[in-house]
């Protein structure tokens, strides 16, 4: 019988077998399947959970059977014996463990309750409400009215283990960390944009011509003054033997030091028949 989430059904067999599955994929984490034993919202001891490293109960009622994986379903079994269960044992809850991942990686994830004996299905619940849990409980097998009853529970702990020890009264786990998430494929980065240089601006107009000797241009306003068609250089002083350096004062006096005597300078002798000017009176 299919039931949803909330729903129960009787139960009358003297023990059943539990079956909880899912698609075996690539990518799909492991779970391991396991029991509570509740009296009866809270276990008495750690010895009434029962999982794959705790196969049995100390009572015998309660066991863990083994994975199976047929036409690519995967599935963890336990077997319940609830015509010799412990009075104190109010409810059993069928939990799921993921190691490595999330319940919402799984698909097709189911419970079935079966008869022990015949073999025929008594209720099947398939919950499509998983995400970020790391423990699932998916339903529950309790007593009411003298008989058992199963339900579907379908509620998750995103805190894993930790927060299924801190409800149900269980000595928290030593190493319960959270699997890294999932990286989500990233987009290729785009290539840094070169900034482009601006482009060289001229140099500011200024009015006028510039000075030789470093002023300032002419203020606007005056009449532009017009550059020489070559600039005159600087004066540099006349370097004369003997004198320092400073304006032409012409040449030295006498004859340079060193030199020889040249010859004495004669006056040719006039034409003949030259004679002078007669000189004025009074003059030179």
């Amino acid at each position: 019988m299919l039931i949803s989430k909330g729903q129960n059904v009787p139960v009358n067999t003297a023990a059943v077998r539990v079956v909880v599955g899912w698609k075996d994929t690539e990518f799909a984490p492991s779970v391991q399947v396991c029991a509570l034993l509740l009296c009866p919202n809270r276990v008495r001891t750690d010895d009434d959970f029962v999982t794959p490293d705790n196969k049995v109960h100390r009572s015998g009622t309660v066991r863990f059977t083994g994975d199976t994986t047929i036409d690519g379903v995967r599935s963890g079994n336990l077997l319940v014996a609830l015509a010799g269960m412990d009075p104190p044992v109010q409810r059993i809850a069928v939990v799921g463990s993921a190691v490595g991942g999330y319940f919402g990686q799984l698909s097709d994830l189911h419970i079935q309750i079966m008869s022990a004996t015949g073999g025929e299905e008594i209720a099947r619940f398939d919950t499509r409400e998983t995400g970020r849990e790391r423990v699932f409980v998916m339903g529950e097998l309790y007593r009411r009215d003298g008989g058992w009853k199963f339900r579907a529970v379908g509620q998750g702990y995103r805190s894993g283990l930790a927060g299924l020890a801190n409800d149900f009264g269980l000595t928290p786990p030593i190493d319960d960390t959270a699997p890294p998430e999932p990286s989500l494929p990233s987009k290729p980065a785009k290539p840094a944009e070169r900034k482009k240089r601006p482009a060289p601006q001229p140099p500011p107009q200024q009015h006028g011509y510039p000075q030789p000797d470093g002023r300032p241009p002419y203020p606007p306003g005056q009449p532009p003054h017009q550059p020489p068609l070559q600039p005159w250089p600087p004066q540099r002083p006349y370097a004369q033997p003997g004198r320092p350096a400073g304006p032409y004062q012409g040449p030295p006096p006498g004859m340079p030091p060193g030199m020889p005597p040249g010859p004495a300078r004669r006056q040719p002798p006039p034409p003949p028949g030259y004679r002078h000017p007669p000189r004025p009176p009074g003059g030179r």
